[in-house]
């Protein structure tokens, strides 16, 4: 979840979202879907981006810039859910 400033609220999508912590900052855009503040990167729920990494994948660039122009210079906050993805186990 993303919010320019403030505590965000918790969104309902059709189940009880439950908030276990709350990271805040000025982040970077890992990928297309993944947020990182400093060392610790934070999958984005609900967002599938091809992958611009390792496996990079056609469109991948394009929407790590995307979300990258969409946090340029905006304080980052994201409400964890305590859920985990992918192989590192990364934070949702």
């Amino acid at each position: 979840m993303l919010a320019g400033a403030g505590w965000p609220e918790p969104v309902d999508h059709g189940t009880q979202t439950q908030v276990a912590a709350v990271v805040t900052g000025f982040a970077r855009a890992a990928d297309g879907d993944d947020l990182a503040f400093g060392r610790v990167r934070i999958r984005l729920w609900g967002i599938a981006a091809p992958g611009d990494g390792r496996y990079r994948e056609p469109g991948g660039p394009e929407a790590t810039a995307a979300l990258a122009a969409m946090i340029r210079n905006q304080r980052v906050v994201c409400a964890l859910t305590g859920d985990t993805a992918g192989r590192s186990l990364r934070p949702v």
